[in-house]
């Protein structure tokens, strides 16, 4: 539809459900401008089922969830909840090793308790880039790499039989397609690499996560990308299988 305000026209155009665009026209200048409602986000599920295996093998376990807010936290402690001790660790870092030392000083006391499961789910939002941003790989290798590091070391410096389930990316799998955001993949490898050391091995385990439809992963088109989160009780199990051999 076309409306005139002296020297002004707009036209608004429907692109789908979802989508508007909407030109502007001031005199000689042209505006566009691409308006989309965001869609909240409703998970088929918030928890699933788990064989009564499972269930044997995590009765009355303590768990650790670092980083507990992320969708995939979610259902994974709704799901394990009604059968084991959860506890939660929620931590921000700020682009400085300070704050690193300051966060683990704080995360120690609870480790205290010698968790049979730890989940390090930590994430930031992932920026898109392309070059060699080193800011920004700082602040991803803080998060993914140097604090993770801190908590595989105290476990392997104290013995005591904790595993830690650390979720990689199945963009590793082709970085080439990932290009435009290096930086994150960047981190995520390192991370990759202390679970593959000999001496972390063990009690490491690193599944590279498809991409799951969570609050971060929303198209502008409107719509959230990825598979279903419920998809995620395979690398539970899969994890739990591994903590037990």
């Amino acid at each position: 539809m076309n409306r005139k305000y002296s020297s002004k026209k707009i036209k608004i155009r429907k692109i789908n459900e979802n989508i508007k665009l909407i030109d502007i026209v001031i005199e000689n200048f042209n505006i566009e401008i691409i308006c989309g409602k965001t869609k909240p986000f409703k998970p088929k599920l918030n928890k699933f089922k788990l064989d009564k295996s499972v269930i044997n093998k995590i009765k009355n376990k303590k768990f650790l969830f670092i980083g507990p807010s992320s969708d995939i936290a979610k259902i994974l402690i709704n799901s394990i909840k009604q059968y084991s001790n959860v506890s939660k660790f929620s931590f921000r870092l700020e682009n400085k090793s300070r704050s690193i030392k300051s966060n683990f000083f704080k995360l120690k006391k609870t480790l205290v308790n010698n968790y049979d499961y730890i989940f390090y789910m930590s994430s930031v939002k992932i920026l898109h880039d392309d070059k060699n941003n080193k800011d920004l790989f700082l602040t991803y290798r803080y998060i993914y790499y140097e604090f993770f590091k801190l908590i595989i070391d105290y476990i392997l410096n104290k013995k005591n039989n904790s595993k830690i389930f650390y979720p990689s990316t199945f963009a590793l799998n082709d970085k080439k397609k990932f290009k435009n955001i290096k930086s994150y993949l960047a981190a995520k490898e390192k991370g990759e690499s202390l679970c593959k050391k000999i001496n972390y091995k063990n009690f490491a385990y690193c599944p590279r996560l498809p991409q799951m439809k969570s609050r971060s992963n929303y198209n502008i088109l409107g719509f959230y990308e990825g598979q279903e989160l419920y998809k995620i009780k395979k690398y539970l199990v899969n994890f739990i299988n591994f903590a037990h051999h």
